[in-house]
């Protein structure tokens, strides 16, 4: 995506039963930037750890801003929007299943 980009931190491993490991990755956004909607491959926690966001969920929207988090759920959608006119960033802990 135009103003997107996908930085690759590590990949741990899990002692949550449901899950085998935890990928993390930065999704480093530029200003006015947008990933759209797209279907969830995997359960994940969305910290925003620069910039404020406005998500889009298929029943709901709202804004999270540095140093929040919101959850995305395996199968459902997910579009997210920096709202900021700074560079965000998302860490997002992918939960990889057992």
């Amino acid at each position: 995506q135009p103003g997107v980009r996908i930085v690759e931190l590590g990949t741990y491993n899990s002692d949550i039963p449901a899950y085998k490991s935890i990928s993390m990755i930065d999704i480093v956004f530029q200003p006015g930037a947008v990933f759209p909607e797209t279907v969830m491959d995997n359960d994940m926690m969305c910290y925003i750890a620069a910039g404020e966001f406005m998500i889009k969920k298929a029943d709901k929207e709202f804004t999270v801003k540095e140093g929040e988090m919101y959850t995305c759920a395996k199968g459902k959608t997910d579009m997210a929007t920096n709202t900021s006119n700074v560079v965000g960033i998302h860490t997002v802990g992918l939960l990889i299943p057992s």
